[in-house]
């Protein structure tokens, strides 16, 4: 199947409604725990287990904006005080009632680059360009679009190559692994102000 921007936009206008007056809910490790601890979890339907919850977050009584051209932005989203100090690794978005899960969106502090030669499908080791931010075991980076790379042991600030569970498909030098979200630092302190100042989901074309 291939899917039309409109029958796109009309998806993301329904995910929109389910936010309605929602939860964005950041979760990680908290400090001093393993990373493991708050590694994101294999899917949206997982229940949640040893991950640290850092901060709630409320979307308006109209979360998004009418969807255009594939993608919703956020509407206004209140700042508030962080709950537990920690580093945040995925937000899981919650409808009204603050049970029912919509979607996880990843969280990070960088995006990584890969770095010649690549790597082969069934590669556990990806050269990198030179790290920004640390990564940790379990997080997931989307590459190329269609393509998942998953952490597999914690890489810090300055690593030119990382671990990772073996690769379904082959990755190119020069191609970008990216978060879901992209935060200016990861790290979280109790009682500090956090604010979101934008938000933004896009679907790819062909979906």
């Amino acid at each position: 199947m291939n899917l039309s921007t409109l029958s796109i936009d009309t998806m993301l206008d329904a995910l929109s409604a389910t936010l309605n007056n929602g939860y964005l809910k950041v979760y990680g490790h908290a400090s001093g725990g393993a990373s493991t601890d708050g590694a994101p979890p294999a899917d949206a339907d997982t229940a949640l287990g040893t991950q640290t919850l850092l901060v709630t977050h409320r979307f308006a009584a109209g979360a998004f904006g009418a969807a255009a051209l594939r993608q919703i932005v956020a509407n206004a989203i209140a700042s508030v005080a962080v709950a537990a100090t920690g580093t945040a690794r995925f937000i899981r978005l919650l409808k009204a009632d603050g049970a029912t899960v919509v979607a996880d969106l990843t969280l990070g502090a960088c995006t990584m680059t890969v770095a010649a030669p690549g790597a082969a499908k069934g590669a556990v080791v990806v050269p990198v360009n030179a790290l920004a931010a640390p990564v940790y075991q379990g997080d997931r980076f989307l590459v190329g679009g269609n393509k998942v790379l998953t952490v597999g042991a914690d890489a810090n600030a300055g690593a030119v190559s990382v671990t990772v569970a073996a690769l379904a498909d082959a990755i190119a030098a020069g191609e970008t692994a990216t978060y879901d979200m992209v935060w200016n630092s990861a790290q979280l302190q109790l009682n500090a102000d956090n604010a979101i100042s934008a938000l933004t989901i896009s679907l790819p074309k062909g979906l």
